[in-house]
């Protein structure tokens, strides 16, 4: 009499089945995280680009100069008067954040904290090289003068 095979998967198909289900589910994670974090980087980049925007436009819309203050935690554009404050655009950084500025005429990057950056009327300011570090992810953009805008983005993101 012969041996009927009986249907189903054994152990070992099983095993080895959930096994590559667990390390496709694993890259997949992992890559949906570091997405996250580029994203992350990308709309404190972009924030920050608003608010220079804004501060030109409204210097240009007003005729006073605005003022823009770096701290540790962020960037503010406190208006015309930097102790009145109260301009009500802020960009805060996620924890660990490391911000740059590099100023016309050097080659190095020093840190943005207790620095300022005066917009005259008519969206006028010094040219800004700035750094944005987070992670192991880096965003690097040059400021336009006239407009507030970033040219030059570079994107280093891991």
């Amino acid at each position: 009499m012969p041996m009927q095979r009986r249907a189903g998967f054994t152990l070992l198909e099983m095993i080895v089945v959930l096994a590559i289900a667990a390390l496709i589910i694993g890259i997949g994670a992992g890559a949906v995280q570091r997405m996250a974090q580029e994203n992350e980087l990308r709309k404190v980049s972009q924030d920050v680009e608003a608010l220079f925007m804004q501060a030109a436009q409204r210097a240009s819309a007003t005729s006073i100069t605005q003022m823009v203050v770096f701290d540790q935690d962020g960037v503010e554009l406190t208006g015309a008067n930097p102790q009145a404050g109260g301009a009500g655009m802020r960009v805060a950084f996620p924890a660990g954040t490391k911000f740059q500025l590099r100023r016309m005429g050097s080659d190095r990057w020093g840190a943005a904290a207790g620095q300022r950056l005066m917009i005259l009327p008519g969206g006028l300011c010094e040219p800004l090289g700035l750094r944005l570090d987070w992670q192991n992810s880096t965003v690097r953009a040059s400021l336009d003068p006239l407009t507030g805008g970033f040219v030059d983005v570079e994107e280093v993101l891991q």
